[in-house]
Formats: C-alpha cells, structure tokens, sequence
C-alpha cells in the first residue's frame, strides 16, 4: 500500500513546480474562465465544468471547475492506465509530499486518498480500487475568502445576496439537513434556509437555536414540499423550511464557538453548524453592509 512511501517534508514548492514535475499544465486556482466548451454540472447547474485531452503518460485528461463567478475552484487530473498509475503511485507520493508536507490518509468503499492541504490550496490523490470512476489527482481552492452571488431584480428592485462554495449538509446519524443564508442588500434582511433531501418526509416544522452561555432561540419555519427526481433520476422528498435571522441571532451565532440546531418535525435532528457556515454567514454580512 502506498502509504508506506510518505515521509515527513515541510511545505516547499507551489502547484505550478508540481505540474512542471508531472509535465502537466498547472491553472491559476480562482482565474475567470476563458476558453474551451463549459458543460453545467448536474448537480448544480450554476456551476460548470471545462474538460480537455492531454497527451502525456499518467493523465489522459484534465476536467477544470468553475464556481457560480465562472472562477477556477478545483482542477482535476484523469489517471490514462490505472495499473500504470498504482505503479507510480508511490514515486508520486514522494514528489507531492516533499513539495507539500504529510498528507492526511482517508478511506472510502471505493479507494483510497492521501490529501494535502495548507491555507490556501489543497492537493488529493486518489487511488480508486473499484475501476469504476478511475484513479486522479486534483488540486483545489481553499481560500478563506468566501464569496457571495450577487443578483439584481429589475421587477422586485432588490439585490439578493448568497454565501457560495461552503459545505452545507449537516447529519445526525441518517438524519442530513441543508442549512444555507440568503440575504437583501437594500432592506439588510438576512434569511436562513434549512432542507432536507430524502426517501421519507420530515415535516419540519421549527428549529431551535443554541448558542453560547445558553440562549435558546426558537425560529418557525415556513415550508415547502414536493416530491422530485435528483441528478442522478432517483425520487426524493424534498422539504424547505425558511425563518428570518434578526441582528441578535446573528451576533449570536457569529460570536460563539459552537451552535447547535434542534430541527423539529415528524422527526426530530440536532445538528451543530460548522465553521464552514459561519465563515459563509459572516461573508454574507459583509458584503450586505458594504
């Protein structure tokens, strides 16, 4: 197994050394697209992808992945050979843990990852031992600058703001919940929405709010529910609840170091909102009183 090959380096050299290293192009992480054919992403249309052929040994192709800004925020390698690439893997091992330090090891029932990341930039290579999805290395962002969407309506006359790019599924146990903040630049409201995606109906029905010191704030939730087929043409239930966040629960949430979610309905999920969420909320209020 490769994991025998990784020894202890310190971050040295950049991503565009490493593609130098692996004759690859390497691609400026958050650039505005310019060329190739852009494909929308299935699981979210907004985003897209650019997918071009190479020519080398290790990778037959490189798939990049722009963000709603049209901006590179990951850049994927295609192994050519996979048994060609478990050979190497070990060598290749060595060239991206001395550039970029001890990587951390992760497992799935599909293969195995070594991933590196620093403050800025992330690198993971994949070995994938089902031959379903094939082996890659991809390089992504890791910008602590969280970005919003904006959107003007003409009709309404409004600017809808929206945190992008962060992790927003929450679990307990089976139990997964999308938690996600939209907010008006002219009126400064900031709304929170919370989804739930699965075989079986939630009802949910309000959210309790926890934050440090012990306040509890509960939050009803207006919801919607509609029966629909994912990206993948499976059927789902799919409920949205949405409450308004005033400037206290903001603060709030902003301020402490931990907040967990009771979400009610049929059944009941805590969840505690991640540091991915906070950095999201935080942005989202920036940019709202800019």
């Amino acid at each position: 197994m490769f994991i025998s090959f990784i020894t202890y380096c310190s971050y040295g050299q950049t991503y565009f050394n490493l593609a130098r290293e692996l004759k690859v192009d390497g691609y400026a992480l958050n650039s505005k697209y310019q060329d190739g054919k852009k494909d929308p992403m299935l699981s979210n249309p907004n985003k897209s992808t650019v997918t071009k052929s190479l020519s080398g040994d290790l990778f037959k192709e490189v798939t990049l992945y722009y963000d709603e800004l049209d901006e590179l925020t990951q850049v994927i390698y295609n192994v050519r050979n996979e048994k060609d690439f478990r050979k190497k893997s070990g060598d290749l091992l060595s060239m991206i843990t001395k550039d970029y330090g001890n990587p951390k090891i992760e497992t799935d029932s599909w293969g195995i990852s070594a991933v590196w990341k620093s403050d800025t930039i992330g690198v993971k290579l994949y070995i994938e031992t089902k031959s379903l999805l094939g082996s890659s290395l991809s390089v992504f962002s890791r910008s602590n600058n969280y970005k919003v969407v904006k959107k003007y309506d003409e009709f309404e006359q409004t600017t809808s703001l929206r945190p992008i790019d962060y992790r927003i599924w929450l679990s307990d146990g089976e139990l997964e919940y999308g938690v996600e903040f939209i907010g008006y630049k002219e009126s400064k409201n900031i709304f929170m929405t919370i989804k739930s995606q699965s075989q079986e109906w939630k009802f949910i029905d309000y959210v309790q709010i926890l934050t440090e010191g012990g306040r509890v704030v509960k939050k009803d939730l207006k919801s919607k529910r509609e029966v629909i087929k994912d990206y993948l043409g499976d059927v789902q239930t799919f409920e949205v609840g949405v409450t308004e966040l005033n400037s206290e629960d903001i603060n709030a949430i902003l301020k402490s170091p931990k907040t967990k979610f009771r979400i009610h309905g049929n059944r009941t999920g805590d969840v505690e909102l991640s540091n991915s969420h906070v950095k999201a909320l935080a942005a989202l209020v920036d940019a709202i009183n800019k």
